[in-house]
């Protein structure tokens, strides 16, 4: 069967679309598509014509759309004509079933036919303190009933209760608010749904047959007060009740969207069970998504016990990938408190996972040694080394992990286990996203040397001769590069013997600077800030901590869903296509995102394969502009892209 969702971006709708397309072709109508379940395809509801040609297409239409960007004395109108428009394309194409995703809100006006709760045969009354979103839902199921009549053509409509499970309100919404403080209420009852039971219930009337009637979308009954004390648990939070007399006096005062905390009501669903055969169990705490556990283990005996733990983990070592990227459902495992230097003997040097580069630096220091390359920021994790490519633009080294001579990391039984490098285990090892342990790590060291940086303004015509070799003029080259004032600002780091006097110690840089700042701050030669020399470790890694990390924490928490820090790296081949390719495109972009562009590019060569590299990092607040990028490096790329896991991952 061919159906057609509307609202298939929601929590609703990306459930409904996972469960039927197992079975059917599905179409997801959505603002902006964003592929979700396997088999399925995607229209945007901006787009008329392609939406019109789904709905004329159609063997069944589910509504599951609601606009909540309307607001206020829109609400109503844009809702209703929205609901319009899918009806009467659907009636007025091939569709032989209609089903409409009501709510459980319009009872709300009534009194439940019987002590069970309300049945689906029940006359509903639509008075004046119904709410805009009741009012909606009750108005909309008499359009269909009365469309589907005229034009001969079966509906179901369907009324969900309390929807609970992964991304709703009703469950990570409620708990999530309730973190700070925890309020609830005593005495009424909530029928609560799990939203993947939800699907497979609709699914089963869709494929049983039934037509032309109503359902009561619902499993258990529960009490109020045994619901928030769910949450309270989850929050870390006692709940505080609203006193009964309180309640009644508040009861007249509730939008009708909640009616069911106004008055003590149950919801009948024997009608649901008996059409379909599905009658799902559930302890109340499995209709909640849980909680991620986020610890910090300081023992290899803390680590033992997460490793035993029935509960998916990851670990995770310092970095930022997590600002960049939404957090998942596993427990969290970080490795910061894990840290120190184990043993330093024989220019080699062992550290617990958890330890930042800045300490390991410092150690090395001390004893006149230094580590062959190394990433800008020194608050990386020793562990993040092995996993990610963590990497100093060095036309001698890849990233760090070629410095890597043997790890240690737990078993499944919890024994720690010992593995020099081998390349085809390391690999199998590196590719495990979640419940690995690594523990150690050993680095191979080099006597401690100087370095210089000299930060030069270049042409941007001057980029295709780096590209074409000239990076390897210098142990290690960067370049900002501004597209718009056709600027590139080169870091030429060398080899030196030892201080210069006219130069300046490793200041942290202002690579990234919007043009006009970075202009001006190197014009203004502070300290000689254009030469800088200093021991090498430094240089290449002059940033040792960012006092400012938590406020970029902050931020990018904040602003995840618009702001794009991605890295990816290409071979020297396909960097020079999709560098000429990316010129076009922003070329022929909006002028506004070109000014605001800056794009970094650091050069590398890989000893094992004998390649030559070019990263390439983007930053913008336009993320359908870096998705563009991204999709035009992969079609590009001849031998693949490799993305920087430490930044955002694109999935």
């Amino acid at each position: 069967m061919r159906i057609v969702l509307t609202g298939a971006s929601g929590g609703i709708g990306r459930s409904l679309m996972a469960t039927l397309a197992t079975a059917h072709d599905m179409i997801g109508v959505v603002r902006a598509p964003r592929p979700a379940a396997v088999g399925a395809t995607y229209v945007s509801s901006a787009d008329k014509p392609a939406l019109a040609a789904a709905l004329a297409d159609a063997d069944c239409v589910i509504h599951c759309a609601l606009d909540a960007k309307a607001k206020g004395r829109d609400f109503l109108s844009v809702n209703r004509a929205m609901n319009t428009e899918i009806l009467e394309g659907a009636l007025g194409g091939r569709c032989r079933l209609y089903v409409f995703v009501s709510s459980q809100v319009v009872y709300s006006g009534t009194d439940p036919a019987t002590p069970a709760g309300y049945r689906e045969d029940q006359e509903l009354v639509l008075t004046p303190r119904e709410d805009d979103y009741t009012r909606l839902k009750i108005e909309s199921e008499r359009e269909v009933i009365a469309a589907c009549g005229r034009a001969g053509i079966d509906y179901l409509i369907v009324r969900p209760t309390v929807v609970m499970g992964p991304g709703m309100a009703w469950s990570e919404g409620v708990v999530a608010a309730s973190k700070w403080f925890a309020a609830g209420v005593r005495g009424r009852t909530m029928n609560l749904v799990e939203v993947g039971d939800l699907s497979r219930q609709v699914q089963l009337l869709i494929e049983g047959g039934a037509r032309n009637d109503s359902f009561n979308i619902g499993t258990t009954n529960v009490r109020s007060e045994d619901y928030f004390a769910q949450v309270g648990a989850l929050a870390g939070r006692r709940p505080l009740f609203v006193p009964d007399g309180l309640m009644r006096g508040l009861a007249r005062f509730i939008p009708s969207t909640l009616w069911f905390f106004g008055r003590d009501v149950a919801i009948d669903t024997d009608k649901l069970k008996a059409a379909t055969g599905f009658r799902p169990e559930r302890p109340l705490a499995g209709y909640f998504a849980r909680r991620p556990v986020h610890a910090a283990p300081n023992s290899l005996d803390a680590l033992r016990q997460h490793l035993s733990s029935p509960h998916p983990f990851r670990t995770h070592g310092q970095g930022y990938y997590l600002w960049f990227n939404p957090q998942h459902a596993d427990d969290r495992v970080a490795m910061a408190a894990y840290s120190g230097i184990v043993s330093l003997e024989a220019e080699r040097i062992r550290v617990r996972a958890g330890t930042r580069l800045a300490e390991i630096c410092d150690a090395l220091d001390a004893r006149g040694l230094q580590l062959a390359t190394l990433p800008e920021f020194l608050g990386i994790s020793a562990g993040a080394c092995f996993f990610v490519d963590v990497h100093g633009s060095s036309r001698e080294h890849f990233s760090m992990y070629e410095l890597i001579e043997e790890i240690r990391y737990l078993d499944d039984t919890g024994e720690e286990i010992v593995a020099p490098r081998d390349e085809a285990l390391w690999a199998e090892l590196r590719a495990r996203d979640s419940r690995f342990i690594l523990t150690e790590l050993t680095f191979r060291t080099e006597p401690a040397s100087w370095l210089s940086n000299r930060m030069v303004w270049e042409k941007e015509t001057d980029l295709d001769a780096y590209l074409d070799g000239g990076w390897r003029a210098n142990l290690a080259t960067t370049i900002q590069w501004y597209p718009h004032y056709r600027q590139l600002l080169v870091y030429h780091v060398n080899r030196t013997g030892g201080p210069d006097r006219g130069a300046a110690r490793s200041i942290a840089p202002f690579r990234g600077l919007p043009y006009h700042w970075q202009r001006g701050v190197l014009a203004a030669r502070l300290r000689g800030r254009t030469l800088q020399v200093d021991r090498a470790y430094r240089i290449l890694a002059p940033w040792r901590e960012l006092w400012f990390e938590s406020f970029l924490e902050w931020l990018y928490d904040r602003r995840r869903a618009i702001w794009r820090d991605m890295e990816m790296c290409l071979t020297i081949e396909d960097g020079r296509s999709f560098i000429a390719q990316l010129r076009r495109l922003l070329d022929r972009g909006d002028m506004s995102v070109r000014k605001r562009a800056s794009i970094g590019l650091r050069f590398s060569h890989d000893r094992v394969t004998g390649r030559d590299y070019v990263w390439v990092e983007f930053v913008s607040d336009a993320p359908e502009l870096v998705e563009r990028v991204i999709a035009m490096a992969r079609e590009l790329a001849t031998e693949g892209v490799r993305f920087h896991r430490g930044k955002y991952v694109p999935r």
